[in-house]
């Protein structure tokens, strides 16, 4: 199984290509899995996915089955940006856009799959802490209706996503 960096890496060079479709269906399906796995609380140690599934019900799967899609919508809007083709765009303050390392960042920005219970607790990928050059940086989805109104859960409503990228003494 590739690592989702591998992914990360496959579907940047990938998106410059017209025929993508096969490479993210195997990334969807890749983060669905694991997402899945994550919600319904399997332990690869113990006991099997069967053994677990039959003691998860509908209303379970139904919330790991979302969360892996928003997870997979955040993540190619994360390395696509306004290209995703999902309603949102990418903000940056102006110490991380004047930064000399703004390219650095912005790779490791796309390329970034250290997404853990502390950091992406829903599992939604939509947060998350990178270092470029000795500075830390953080990313942030943010939902907001389709005429940025008012903050939605992206359970509840198809958002506008706001991304936005700072270094993290500026949170």
């Amino acid at each position: 199984m590739s690592s989702p960096i591998e992914y990360s890496n496959r579907l940047l060079a990938a998106s410059q290509q017209p025929d993508t479709d096969d490479l993210i269906a195997r990334y969807a399906l890749e983060i669905m899995s694991r997402i899945l796995l994550l919600e319904i609380g399997v332990d690869p140690t113990q006991g099997t996915l069967r053994d677990r599934l039959e003691q998860c019900d509908h209303q379970c799967l139904e919330l790991a089955f979302q969360n892996a899609k928003i997870a997979l919508q955040n993540d190619v809007f994360r390395i696509l940006g306004s290209n995703a083709g999902l309603p949102g765009k990418v903000m940056a303050t102006p110490s991380v856009q004047n930064s000399p390392d703004w390219v650095a960042i912005l790779h490791a920005l796309k390329t970034f799959d250290h997404f853990q219970v502390e950091n992406d607790p829903y599992h939604q990928h939509d947060f998350g802490a990178f270092e470029v050059g000795g500075t830390m940086y953080f990313f942030k989805i943010d939902y907001y209706d389709l005429k940025m109104e008012y903050g939605v859960d992206p359970l509840k409503e198809e958002p506008f996503r706001v991304m936005t990228i700072m270094r993290a003494d500026e949170y």
